[in-house]
Formats: C-alpha cells, structure tokens, sequence
C-alpha cells in the first residue's frame, strides 16, 4: 500500500511539474510566410479581398470539398464572411473581414469550434513592379491557460505555416495562369 502511495505521489508531482513548465511556455503564436507572384497588384487583390473568390486558391477548401458555406455581410469589405461545417479534417467556424484597405490587404478573425480556437489573420499585396507582386499572409493567435496548447505551440504553428505555403503556392500558380 505504501508503494502505491509513493507511485501516486510521484505521478502527480510529476503532472504537477508538467502543468507549471507549460504555463511557463509562451501563450501566443505566430506564424507568417510570403510570395512574390508573376502578375500586377490589382489583378491579385480581387482573389484575397473577396472571400469567395479564397475557394480558387486557399486548400482549406481542397480537405472537405462536400463542406457547407453560408456566406454573410456584404461580398467584399468590412463585415464580409463566410461560416462553414464539414468533416473532422475542417470542423466548423466563422471567418469575419475586420479590415479592408482596397489594393493592398485584409485582416480577418477566424473562430473554429465554437470559438475554442481564433485566429487573427492578415493579406498584404505589395506591388513590386507593374507586373509583380509580393504577398504577405501573417496568423496569430493565444493559446490561453491551457499548457499542453503551449505544449504544441511549435506543431501549431508548423501546420499553420504549411497551410499558409501550399495556398501561397496555389495562388502564384492561379494568379500566373490568368490572361494578360
């Protein structure tokens, strides 16, 4: 019996010990990748202003294509989005613009499950020629109180980041194959 005591002691001491490391973790993540894409400012604007014009480019679309959107607000600007429901590979959540300054970006909030995950989003274009443009996209989000979320911060932002690149990609390759 004292065995088992000192077994229980120990598993908690070290639950213990892992909860405070993981409060010690940072509480927020970030994660940002960039494109210089083949085609003018103004021509790649209208793909990241418009939210429904995102289903040409962003893979969130590619994981669930049966996924159900509703669409909400007016088509571009402040106050436009989408809520959408699908599989395990999507989930469910509402994605808002909160900022748009026409030609050169837009910042969203994204909320997944019911809110237990959000997300700040912003889209620069940058042009960096007449016939180039460079596009930034930025997340950031708080992990709150939860220290195995600070746990996972780092495979968190490495998904995100991967998501970011293969739409980044998928929009080059959209934007270069438009008509000039």
């Amino acid at each position: 019996m004292k065995t088992f005591r000192y077994l229980v002691g120990a598993a908690l001491l070290a639950l213990s010990a892992l909860i405070l490391i993981g409060l010690s973790l940072p509480g927020e993540w970030s994660t940002k990748e960039k494109v210089t894409v083949r085609a003018p400012a103004d021509e790649v604007f209208p793909l990241i202003g418009d939210l429904r014009n995102w289903k040409s480019w962003t893979i969130w679309f590619e994981h669930d294509p049966e996924m159900k959107v509703k669409w909400h607000g007016p088509e571009t600007g402040v106050g436009s989005g989408y809520d959408w429901s699908g599989t395990d590979a999507v989930g469910s959540g509402t994605i808002r613009v909160e900022t748009f300054e026409t030609g050169s970006g837009i910042e969203f909030r994204l909320g997944m499950d019911g809110d237990r995950f959000i997300a700040q989003g912003k889209l620069t274009v940058l042009p960096k020629s007449e016939k180039e443009t460079e596009v930034t996209w930025k997340m950031h989000g708080e992990l709150g109180y939860d220290p195995f979320a600070r746990f996972n911060r780092t495979m968190l932002e490495s998904a995100v980041q991967g998501t970011l690149r293969a739409s980044l990609d998928k929009l080059k390759t959209v934007c270069e194959q438009l008509p000039e």
